[in-house]
């Protein structure tokens, strides 16, 4: 099944996409989170989506009401420069509801 194969190696699809979809095919389908090791680390290639003149600004101003405090948004745009690359946040069993991570 393709939505499978994306939630279980799309680091993306299910983090940012479909995180709760994912996490409840997950849970309900059994599937022990060894069997998607991958999903539950920080993305192997863990970089930003904007410039660093970018990055950094908004790691120092912010943009609007937004920060690297804003998680849903900052791994989108600045995930290197905000800090989203620590294996710790993706683990399977400290993830907060719905998906977020912590710091």
């Amino acid at each position: 099944m393709i939505f499978e194969k994306r939630c279980l190696n799309d680091h993306d699809f299910h983090t940012i996409d479909c995180c709760m979809e994912c996490r409840n095919y997950i849970e309900t389908h059994k599937i022990h989170p060894d069997n998607a090791k991958q999903i539950f680390k920080a993305p192997l290639a863990c970089k930003d989506n904007r410039s660093i003149v970018f990055c950094r600004s908004f790691k120092d101003q912010g943009i609007g009401k937004y920060s690297c405090k804003d998680q849903q948004f900052a791994i989108r745009v600045c995930r290197h420069t905000c800090g989203y690359c620590n294996d710790e946040i993706y683990d399977y069993k400290k993830a907060t509801p719905p998906c977020g991570f912590e710091q």
